[in-house]
C-alpha cells in the first residue's frame, strides 16, 4: 500500500496550496478508499457482461487479468489536469495581491 499511496500523497503536498493541506489529505484519503470500491464494482460488471469467469469455469481469467493490466494505465491519461508548480506559483501570486489590495472594513 506504500507504493501506491505514498507516492499521490507526496503529489498533493507538492501541489497543495497554503492552509487547506487538511482538506486536501482528506480528499486524497477519501478517493482513496473510494477507489477500492469503485474498481470492484468495475471489475464485476466487465467481468458480468464481457467475460463471463466464474467460481466453476476459470478459462477466461487470463482476459480479466489482461484488462486489468491495460486499464491500469487509464490514470496516465488524466495526468494532464494536475497543475505545473509554475501555475500553482502563479494563483499564489494573484490570491497575495488580491489580498494586498483588498482594504480591511
Amino acid at each position: 500500500m506504500a507504493f501506491v499511496f505514498l507516492p499521490t500523497a507526496v503529489l498533493f503536498a507538492k501541489i497543495t496550496p497554503k492552509n487547506i493541506e487538511a482538506t486536501c489529505f482528506a480528499l486524497l484519503a477519501g478517493i482513496s478508499n473510494f477507489r477500492g470500491t469503485f474498481r470492484g464494482w468495475t471489475g464485476s460488471i466487465i467481468n458480468e457482461r464481457f467475460v463471463g469467469v466464474t467460481q466453476d469455469d476459470l478459462s477466461k481469467y487470463w482476459q480479466l487479468v489482461t484488462i486489468g493490466f491495460f486499464c491500469s494505465f487509464l490514470p496516465l491519461f488524466f495526468i494532464y489536469l494536475l497543475p505545473s508548480k509554475q501555475a500553482i506559483d502563479e494563483l499564489e501570486q494573484k490570491q497575495i495581491q488580491k489580498a494586498k489590495n483588498e482594504k480591511p472594513i
